[in-house]
C-alpha cells in the first residue's frame, strides 16, 4: 500500500501504521489477511483543511445530526415526528433502514424510503392472503412478523424525520446552501453580511452561525466589518461567547479582511503601493539624483476624467 501524509500528525499515524506491520507480520501472514484493495491511503492533518468540516453535510446522517442532534449514537425525535411524545431512538447497525440509508446523498432517501414501504406493504399483504400454506405460515409468524413489526416502526420513525426535515428545514438548508457557495466563490459579500446579521437578529442557531462566519473568513481571505459583526454576535448571543470568539482568532479560524477589494478602491490602493515602491528604489538608485514621487491613483483618474 502507498501511503502519502500530509501534516506532522498525518506523519505519525503512517509511522504507527509501518510499525504495526514490522511487528505483527507473522501473525497477519499465519491469520492469512486478504490483501487490501486500497492502493494508496493519503491521511491529512485536519488543520490543513478546516473548510470542508465547516460546509453543510448532505449525508442522510448528517442532516439528522443537523436538525435533531445525535448524542451517542442517539437522537430524541420530537412529536412533529411521532405525533406524540418524543421519542428517543438508537442509531445503530441494527437499525436496518437506518443502515441503508444512512450514507445516501439526502436527496435519494426519499426514493429508497418509499422502495422500503412498498416491500413492506407486499411482504404483510403476501401473509394476509393466506398464500402461505401452514407450515410455511407458521415459520413466517415465528421468524418474521416481529422483525417485520419493528421494521414498521422504524420505517415510521425516519419517514417522520424526513418529513419534518423537508417541510420545516427544506428553505432554510437551501438559503445556507447557496450561500456557502458563495463563500467558496468568494461572491456576493454583501448578501453575506446581511443573511449573517438577520440571522442573529432572529436569534438562529448560533453554531451554525459562527460555522458560517469561520467559512467565510477562510474562504474569502477574511472577514468585512468583522469588529461590528462579533459586537452583534455578543449582543445577540450573550457575553459568555467571547471567549469562543478569542478561542477562534487563536485558531485563525477568525480575522478581519486581509485582502484587497475588487473594485476602484482596491485597484488604486494596489496602484498606489506599486508607484510608492517604485519611487523608493529610483531615488534611491538613481545616477542623475532626481526625486521620484508616487502620485496616488484616485489623482491619476480625476486627470484622466478631466481630459476626456
Amino acid at each position: 500500500m502507498f501511503q502519502i501524509a500530509l501534516g506532522p500528525y498525518s506523519h505519525s499515524v503512517v509511522n504507527l501504521m509501518n510499525e504495526y506491520e514490522i511487528i505483527y507480520k507473522k501473525s497477519l501472514q499465519a491469520a492469512s489477511r486478504p490483501t487490501s484493495e486500497i492502493p494508496t491511503v493519503i491521511i491529512m492533518d485536519r488543520s490543513l483543511d478546516f473548510v470542508s468540516p465547516l460546509l453543510t453535510p448532505l449525508t442522510y446522517e448528517a442532516m439528522l445530526d443537523e436538525i435533531f442532534g445525535i448524542r451517542g449514537k442517539t437522537i430524541t425525535l420530537d412529536e412533529q415526528v411521532t405525533g406524540k411524545g418524543p421519542v428517543k431512538h438508537v442509531l445503530t447497525s441494527s437499525d436496518e433502514v437506518f443502515e441503508k440509508v444512512r450514507n445516501l446523498h439526502f436527496s435519494k432517501v426519499v426514493s429508497q424510503l418509499l422502495v422500503e414501504s412498498r416491500q413492506l406493504k407486499e411482504e404483510r399483504e403476501k401473509a394476509a392472503t393466506g398464500a402461505m400454506d401452514v407450515k410455511t405460515m407458521k415459520k413466517f409468524v415465528e421468524e418474521k412478523v416481529k422483525g417485520i413489526q419493528r421494521y414498521q416502526k422504524t420505517l415510521g420513525l425516519h419517514l417522520g424525520a424526513l418529513d419534518v426535515i423537508i417541510k420545516e428545514k427544506a428553505n432554510y438548508i437551501k438559503k445556507q446552501l447557496d450561500l456557502e457557495d458563495n463563500i467558496i466563490d468568494n461572491t456576493g459579500h454583501k448578501e453575506i453580511h446581511s443573511f449573517l446579521e438577520d440571522s442573529m437578529a432572529k436569534g438562529l442557531d448560533p453554531i451554525t452561525l459562527l460555522r458560517l462566519i469561520c467559512l467565510s473568513s477562510l474562504a474569502q481571505d477574511g472577514i468585512r466589518d468583522c469588529r461590528a459583526l462579533k459586537t452583534q454576535f455578543i449582543q445577540s448571543y450573550g457575553f459568555n461567547h467571547m471567549a469562543t470568539l478569542h478561542n477562534l482568532e487563536k485558531m485563525d479560524l477568525l480575522y478581519p479582511f486581509r485582502g484587497v477589494e475588487v473594485n476602484a478602491k482596491g485597484v488604486a490602493q494596489v496602484f498606489t503601493k506599486v508607484v510608492s515602491n517604485s519611487a523608493s528604489t529610483s531615488s534611491g538608485g538613481s545616477s542623475n539624483g532626481k526625486k521620484t514621487y508616487a502620485v496616488p491613483f484616485q489623482t491619476v483618474l480625476k486627470k484622466l476624467s478631466k481630459n476626456s
